[in-house]
């Protein structure tokens, strides 16, 4: 990150290292912070709906936020990490934060009618697909 206080400003860095290395502890703070959780989804349909599922483990159904259009869903929240200070870690591997995920739906849908379910961390949204979508036959007289 040396320079960039010169890049941005154009002055020169010698008399302005303390900026320089908040600048560069800044950066570094967004950098790790800005991490988000990424949720793998499955998106399919049948005749009358679309489905959308995805894992949930260790996330209270009351901690997610979804919010709906006819087009499109968005998952976000955060799974928070339970401090215990009783352990010393060998391996810290499960992934903890914020979480967003934002799906573009193949079909209208209607947003009245949609249904959800957890089961064994994993959540299942029913999305009905709205009534233009369908086709009918009709016979001739």
């Amino acid at each position: 990150m040396a320079g960039l206080f010169k890049k941005i400003t154009g002055a020169e860095e010698e008399n302005n290292e303390e900026l320089n290395e908040n600048i560069d502890y800044g950066i570094n703070d967004i950098l790790e912070d800005e991490q988000e959780i990424e949720l793998s989804i499955d998106l399919y349909e049948d005749d009358d709906n679309l489905y959308l599922k995805t894992f949930i483990p260790g996330i209270e159904p009351r901690d997610i936020d979804i919010d709906v259009s006819r087009d499109r869903i968005v998952l976000s929240g955060e799974r928070l990490e339970k401090q215990n200070d009783d352990f010393d870690y060998f391996m810290q591997e499960l992934p903890w934060g914020k979480f967003k995920k934002q799906v573009s739906l193949p079909k209208e849908i209607n947003i009245e009618k949609i249904k959800s379910s957890t089961k064994n961390g994993m959540l299942t949204l029913k999305l009905p697909k709205t009534d233009k979508d369908k086709m009918i036959k009709i016979s001739l007289d």
